[in-house]
């Protein structure tokens, strides 16, 4: 009888991670954009909700709404000036990331197997993202086939694409979560049973993998990989067989990563600019910082204030001219709006957050929120996907999956 419902949980896991993998890298081929995986995943797990006779709408009742209270401002707006960018992103967000998040708590039914199945879905694109980077045929293939959001093609040496249609800082945040999830697999905490055993060292595994091809898709995944890993550190314990399995993992993956970049260097691949990129955070030397504060923010006018509605990009630049979430959505929805809005957001961060001991949530709420001065990460989906999945799941986790001595489980 266990070892049925073992087997009945890994299946379940490995078909969430499916679906989890298609939403967060929403792969779109090349003249069939409209049947994006991650958009096909949604409906997938919807119908199996059906199937299952779950009530997702019941189980969808959250604070965490508010968040949409800005819609109707930019409806209208909408009407008046005729780019449907700004609206579509609220739609896409209350499909992937609150439909979608709840939609995997349903079926999930345990936190554990949501981060199980985020951690296997980073783990598989990191091994993606590792061919592509040494493999020039691939690269060609998915030039050719897959819809791209980088601004640079798939030849490109210094970047790996993997199997996404996310890149850059996006796809590097999204592989973040993996170390993020492994974090939570394995702590100490009041809400589920955490993962203990021989088990441990494929969570490592799967996070330190997670990590590594940060290095060769974006420094801001990076930057949120280190610290996660430095908080699993600390609150995990330096135990002696989890060193000296992180010191092993690292020997063997930096011999086999000069292995292959031998041949890199055969195709121009500059050992010297690719470090600096990577790593010039950590030295003083990335300009990233400089780049943006840069970029010329909108002035505020009479347009501005009540917002222009642009957002969609023309020639690949959006009419802000800013890549910053925030500038974005200031020159789009108007400063009240925009200022409301990312109020409510903070809002909303902490609240979904609320299962965090009280310094870890500060801590999520404010690095989260803090993404969208680069990027405008809050649509993007795929964060607010993992976190309002874990969110729905803390809600509604069975008394049974709760280790013994915690409080009763949330109503």
């Amino acid at each position: 009888m266990i070892s049925n419902e073992r087997n009945y949980s890994l299946s379940r896991t490995v078909v969430l991670a499916m679906a989890v993998f298609s939403v967060l890298y929403n792969i779109a081929f090349i003249g069939r954009e409209t049947f994006a995986l991650g958009r096909l995943a949604v409906l997938f797990l919807f119908c199996w909700a059906i199937i299952e006779k779950r009530n997702v709408f019941r189980y969808m009742r959250s604070k965490a709404w508010v968040l949409f209270i800005p819609v109707p401002a930019v409806a209208l707006q909408f009407l008046l000036v005729p780019d449907f960018g700004q609206l579509s992103r609220f739609m896409y967000l209350a499909y992937f990331s609150f439909l979608g998040g709840a939609l995997l708590a349903l079926l999930g039914r345990n936190p554990r197997i949501i981060l199980s199945a985020v951690l296997i879905a980073t783990t598989v694109q990191a091994a993606f993202l590792f061919f592509s980077f040494f493999s020039p045929t691939y690269r060609t293939w998915f030039d050719a086939t897959v819809l791209s959001g980088s601004n640079y093609d798939a030849s490109y040496l210094y970047r790996a694409p993997g199997f996404s249609s996310e890149a850059g800082a996006s796809l590097s945040v999204i592989q973040s979560f993996g170390v993020f999830a492994g974090w939570l697999l394995l702590r100490e905490n009041e809400c589920f049973i955490s993962i203990r055993g021989k088990a441990t060292y494929l969570v490592l595994f799967g996070m330190l993998m997670s990590a590594l091809s940060c290095v060769i898709v974006g420094r801001t995944g990076l930057l949120l990989s280190c610290l996660f890993l430095f908080l699993f550190l600390i609150s995990y314990g330096l135990r002696l067989r989890v060193l000296i399995f992180l010191s092993l993992f690292l020997v063997v993956a930096a011999a086999v990563l000069n292995q292959f970049l031998s041949g890199l260097l055969d195709a121009g691949f500059s050992i010297d600019f690719f470090e600096q990129w990577a790593f010039g955070f950590f030295t003083g030397k990335d300009e990233t910082v400089s780049t943006l504060a840069a970029m010329p923010i909108p002035p505020l006018g009479l347009d501005t204030f009540f917002g222009t509605g642009l957002v969609s990009t023309v020639d690949g630049a959006n009419p802000s001219g800013h890549d910053s979430g925030m500038v974005q959505t200031y020159y789009s929805m108007g400063l009240f709006f925009a200022v409301t809005l990312y109020c409510i957001y903070l809002y909303v961060l902490w609240h979904i957050l609320d299962w965090f001991p009280v310094l870890y949530r500060l801590l999520f709420t404010l690095v989260i929120f803090s993404l969208d001065i680069k990027e405008p990460f809050l649509f993007k989906y795929s964060v607010m996907f993992i976190l309002m999945a874990l969110y729905f799941s803390m809600r509604w986790i069975r008394p049974e999956e709760r280790p013994a001595s915690v409080l009763p489980v949330k109503t």
